[in-house]
C-alpha cells in the first residue's frame, strides 16, 4: 500500500462495500477513519521499532562488516557514539542530527570538524532509512606548507623506516619524498609517473597528459631534476621498462 495516496479512494471503496454487503454504516465509518489515520501517520523513526541502544549496536556490527578502512570505521563509530550520548532518551532522526551539528558549532567545533561529523553520520542515517542530506560550505584554506626542516625530518624518518619497512621500501619512500619536495608534483602525477617520463640525460621529468590520466590543467609540462634527486631517482628507475611506474606498489591512500 502506498501510504502517500489519499484516503478518498479507500472511502469510495468502503461505500461500495456498504451498498454491496449492507454493512453497518457506523462500523464502516470507523474502519475508514482508522485507515485514514494509518495513511497520514508518520513512519517509525527507527527500523523494526527496536530500542535505540540495540539500533546503535546493530549499526556498529554493520559498520564493522563494511569495506571501509578500519581507521574510518573507528572514527565513524566514535562520532556515532558521541551523537548517541548527546541524544539521551530521544530517538535518532534527521531533525536531531541537525540539532546535534548546531550544538557542535556552539561548542566551538571548527567547520571542517562539523563537516567530518556530518559525513560520519550519513551512513548511520542510511542504515536507519532516513537519508541525511545537508549543504555545508567547506571553508577555503591554503595548502599546508612544509619548510626545509620538515622535509629533512621526513627523509630521516623514511631512511630509518616506518613499520619495519624493507630496504627497498625505505629507498623508494626516500626517493618519493625527495621527488615531491624538489618537483612540486601532485600526488596523482607522482603515482602515474612512468620511467619513460624521466630523462636523466637532459635532467628533466615530463608530466604527460594521457588517455587514462589527466595532468594539472590537462597539459604536458617539463620539470627540471635537482642535483640531490638524480641518484635516488635513478636507483628507483633502474631495471624497469619505460612503461613501468617509477613508484610502484603504492596507491593514493598510502601516499
Amino acid at each position: 500500500m502506498n501510504l502517500e495516496r489519499s484516503s478518498k479512494p479507500v472511502s469510495r471503496a468502503i461505500r461500495h462495500l456498504t451498498n454491496d454487503f449492507f454493512l453497518n454504516r457506523q462500523l464502516v465509518q470507523e474502519i475508514a477513519l482508522s485507515i485514514s489515520r494509518l495513511i497520514h501517520s508518520e513512519l517509525p523513526s527507527v527500523p523494526y521499532n527496536i530500542a535505540v541502544t540495540d539500533l546503535f549496536e546493530v549499526y556498529h556490527k554493520e559498520l564493522i562488516q563494511s569495506d571501509r578502512d578500519p581507521k574510518t570505521i573507528d572514527r565513524y563509530w566514535q562520532i556515532a557514539t558521541h551523537y548517541r550520548t548527546w541524544l539521551g532518551d530521544r530517538e535518532p532522526s534527521v531533525a536531531t542530527a541537525k540539532q546535534f551539528l548546531a550544538y557542535l558549532r556552539e561548542q566551538g567545533y571548527q567547520p571542517r570538524s562539523v563537516i567530518l561529523y556530518y559525513h560520519a553520520l550519513r551512513p548511520l542515517f542510511e542504515f536507519i532509512g532516513q537519508p541525511l542530506k545537508l549543504k555545508l560550505r567547506r571553508p577555503k584554506t591554503l595548502a599546508p606548507y612544509h619548510d626545509r626542516g620538515d622535509i629533512e625530518a621526513l627523509i630521516r624518518q623514511a631512511e630509518k623506516g616506518l613499520y619495519h619497512k624493507t630496504e627497498r621500501q625505505r629507498k623508494r619512500n626516500t626517493a618519493l619524498i625527495l621527488t615531491l619536495a624538489y618537483t612540486g608534483m601532485r600526488k596523482s602525477e607522482l603515482l602515474n609517473l612512468l620511467v619513460g617520463d624521466v630523462d636523466f640525460n637532459r635532467r628533466v621529468i615530463t608530466i604527460r597528459q594521457r588517455d587514462d590520466f589527466n595532468t594539472k590543467d590537462r597539459e604536458d609540462r617539463v620539470i627540471p631534476i635537482a642535483e640531490r634527486l638524480v641518484v635516488p631517482l635513478r636507483k628507483q628507475c633502474a631495471g624497469k621498462g619505460v612503461q613501468h611506474r617509477v613508484f610502484d606498489g603504492l596507491n593514493a591512500r598510502s601516499v
